[in-house]
């Protein structure tokens, strides 16, 4: 009677248990079904972007490896161009220092202006006894650039061989040697035309012009230093005009051949379909193919993301939207370049919404296309200013420029590009900016964007020099 009493008392015990029971069914069977759904929700993921894919081949976008990735170079070219990239790579410091302060047109600056911030390499050059020595040193020593990189340049195309399993990252190891011999060869450029070597200082410009034209390592870091290394030849056309006569004939073609190379617009639009393609390597379908090396190079994965079930539908999902918005903006870069802008500034305020593979991956592309541009204008004002040398011989510059057909690509009304001639050996090209103010080549300094003109100062031997203040040298 007690013990009844006392059953009564703390109530049934075995019914929490089949509750209990039921609940871990019922979860199961849940985890089950929407294990079910998440997995339908990636293969229908996986069939949208097949379509998208296929949808961007119809309309001669296509981003298939096959038609973004050009073979490697063949193996005794790719052998002669690694030689070059190694030689440069090591060049001892006193001649790299040599090298860039001919780049640099530094021994036209005040000896204070040039070594303002340099390391202690550099610092050693301050002795003209010292410089000399390792100008000398440094044209023994990359004597063989020449014939071993002309070998390599009759390719129509240069690529290393590419491992897309290393990520994001496979470009580097490519990309900055060959920015480093970018550098060396305007260097030496500088050099040889001072020494009254013309022909082969325009020839090692016309090598380097070559070489950035043919590199095809694919996405959008590449292109981005790809546009940087273009501005360092057009620089150093722009100070070779200044100290010599303009490129002969040979060289001419060669030089000129490669600036029109680059100034396509099919290239941004290249990287673009690269990135998706690079995007497509990277991103797996289900999350649980994200290995430890991608998840880090992503700046780690959400713990949204790691959820059963909800997880794999919602990586898949937001993979699927950066792709839809990556080809949104391949679609853009074939517009007029107003409407490329305009179209990519939207996609660009639409991503803040987005899930966060999208906000993490999808840059600031209206930048680059910007940057395009201008690139592209510096290249026309660099070809601009050789015909501008070539007409004037020893006589002087032009009224007119001799090819009015290059128009200018960042200006919204694609006018021409301007000229105003200042001297009998000086005058001034520019580019009206992306706002349509046509600042008539003067600098607009303390401006916010869209920014002042491009600018491109011509300058033929016997011309003064316009001042330079030196934080713009250096």
């Amino acid at each position: 009677m007690g013990d009844d009493a006392e059953r009564d008392r703390q109530g049934p015990g075995f019914p929490w248990l089949g509750c209990l029971g039921s609940l871990a069914i019922l979860g199961g069977l849940s985890l089950g079904v929407g294990s079910l759904a998440s997995g339908q929700a990636v293969e229908a993921n996986g069939d949208e972007q097949a379509a998208l894919f296929a949808q961007l081949a119809e309309e001669g976008l296509g981003v298939s490896s096959e038609a973004l990735i050009p073979p490697p170079l063949p193996p005794e070219d790719l052998d002669r161009l690694q030689g070059v990239l190694t030689l440069v790579s090591q060049l001892p410091s006193d001649e790299l220092a040599a090298l860039e302060l001919y780049r640099l047109e530094a021994f036209d600056l005040p000896k204070e202006e040039v070594f303002a911030g340099t390391d202690q390499e550099q610092l050693q050059l301050e002795d003209p006894r010292l410089w000399a020595e390792a100008s000398e040193r440094v044209q023994a020593r990359l004597k063989g650039i020449g014939r071993e990189l002309d070998l390599v340049l009759v390719q129509p195309t240069i690529s290393f061989e590419v491992d897309w399993s290393q990520g994001f990252t496979i470009e580097l190891p490519h990309l900055l040697p060959i920015k480093q011999l970018t550098l060396a060869l305007c260097g030496r450029a500088l050099l040889r035309v001072r020494r009254e070597r013309v022909a082969e200082g325009w020839r090692d410009l016309a090598r380097a012009a070559e070489l950035l034209a043919r590199h095809r390592e694919p996405t959008l870091i590449s292109y981005l230093v790809k546009v940087a290394c273009a501005g360092i030849v057009v620089d150093a056309i722009r100070k070779t005009l200044a100290h010599g006569p303009p490129p002969p004939d040979a060289e001419w073609n060669r030089l000129d051949a490669a600036l029109i190379q680059l100034d396509d617009p099919g290239n941004v639009t290249y990287a673009f379909q690269s990135e998706i393609h690079c995007a497509t390597t990277g991103l797996p379908p289900d999350i649980g193919r994200l290995d430890a090396h991608l998840a880090q190079e992503f700046g780690g994965v959400g713990f949204a993301y790691r959820l059963p079930v909800v997880g794999r539908w919602k990586w898949s999902e937001h993979r699927l939207e950066f792709l839809e918005l990556m080809a949104e903006a391949v679609r853009a870069t074939q517009l007029e370049p107003l409407q490329a802008r305009a179209a990519l500034q939207k996609l660009e305020r639409g991503a803040s919404s987005k899930g966060p593979i999208t906000q993490l991956l999808f840059p600031a592309l209206v930048k680059v296309v910007d940057k395009d541009l201008q690139h592209r204008a510096a290249l026309r004002m660099a070809r601009s200013a050789m015909n501008l040398a070539r007409a004037a011989g020893a006589g002087e510059l032009s009224q007119e420029l001799p090819d009015p057909l290059l128009g200018d690509p960042t200006s919204p009304s694609s006018s021409p590009i301007r000229w105003r001639r200042e001297g009998a050996r000086r005058g001034r090209l520019w580019c009206v900016s992306k706002n349509g103010v046509d600042d008539e080549g003067e600098s607009s300094e303390g401006t916010s964007p869209p920014g002042p003109d491009q600018v491109f100062d011509v300058r033929l031997p016997g011309a003064p020099a316009r001042s330079q203040p030196a934080e713009q040298v250096r």
